[in-house]
């Protein structure tokens, strides 16, 4: 590949298809499968919609309330949606932050470097799933250290996207305010 493809490759077609994969599997997410499992739960946020937390008591809570099949849902309908997901998200917030940069001939090596947030809300996002699957798998017995990490990751991942998420609405301003300065 040769720096004009590489410098291209997440433009048109190919960052819009990602961006839609994302919303898709967003969409379903937030439709059908967290839905499902708030019911079971008798309206309990789930894990991933807990921005700021959750204790081991709320953790048990939600899991008992799930029942085994609820659990069961979790585990074979929500995660893997949620494992598609991050990566998605990642690759779509990477793009769209990339192509601001060329779009406004901002683009350096450092404003570069800011796209790696997206890879951090990703693996917190891995790290929080996979807290998650443990305390499913390991209800009764989920403990208040399990529970206490996947908080701790749930916590992080959502301050991290609220960063990245603000970085990429500001970059946008920014670069929208330079293009039409250029303009002049």
């Amino acid at each position: 590949m040769n720096a004009r493809t590489n410098a291209t490759w997440w433009t048109g077609w190919r960052l819009t298809g990602v961006l839609l994969a994302a919303g898709g599997v967003y969409a379903v997410m937030l439709t059908v499968t967290l839905p499902a499992l708030t019911a079971r739960s008798g309206g309990l946020a789930m894990f991933d919609l807990s921005p700021l937390g959750y204790d081991a008591a709320y953790a048990h809570t939600v899991l008992e309330r799930l029942g085994s099949e609820g659990r069961q849902y979790y585990l074979f309908r929500q995660l893997p949606l949620d494992a598609a997901y991050p990566a998605l998200l990642a690759l779509s917030l990477a793009g769209i932050w990339r192509f601001l940069l060329r779009w406004s001939n901002m683009e350096t090596a450092g404003r570069c470097a800011l796209a790696w947030c997206a890879v951090a809300v990703a693996g917190l996002d891995y790290a929080e799933n996979i807290a998650v699957a443990a305390m499913l798998l390991r209800f009764p017995w989920e403990g208040e250290a399990l529970v206490g990490l996947a908080s701790a990751t749930t916590v992080a991942k959502s301050m991290t996207a609220t960063v990245c998420f603000v970085g990429v609405i500001g970059l946008a301003v920014a670069a929208t305010v330079r293009r039409i300065a250029l303009r002049r």
